[in-house]
């Protein structure tokens, strides 16, 4: 088990056919001894939301598990933070095409 931090939380947008969906998506790095990791999650509004944005996530703590032979994979329990709803892991379809995340995690 590691503690993690949500980094950004963005919208995503996927195409199906001819028809597209907008998402958030919440990028979050997590530490094992002395190397940092990063993942993505998907993130949904559990409530009315309000004008809530997801946004207000970003610096919140999570708890990460993860392998301990393969540190870079891992799971985040299915969890309610303020009203939303994070801790299903997101993939883009084509991973190649994505840029990476720029976590500023050393400062």
């Amino acid at each position: 088990m590691a503690e993690g931090t949500i980094q950004s939380v963005n919208t995503e947008i996927t195409y199906q056919g001819r028809g597209s969906t907008a998402h958030p998506v919440g990028d979050f790095s997590y530490r094992v001894g002395i190397e940092y990791y990063s993942g993505r999650l998907r993130v949904s509004c559990t409530d009315d939301g309000g004008d809530r944005s997801p946004k207000t996530l970003v610096g919140r703590k999570i708890s990460v598990r993860y392998n301990p032979q393969r540190p870079e994979e891992f799971f985040v329990p299915p969890t309610d933070v303020d009203g939303f709803s994070i801790g299903q892991k997101y993939n883009l379809p084509f991973q190649s095409d994505a840029e990476p995340t720029i976590l500023n995690i050393d400062k």
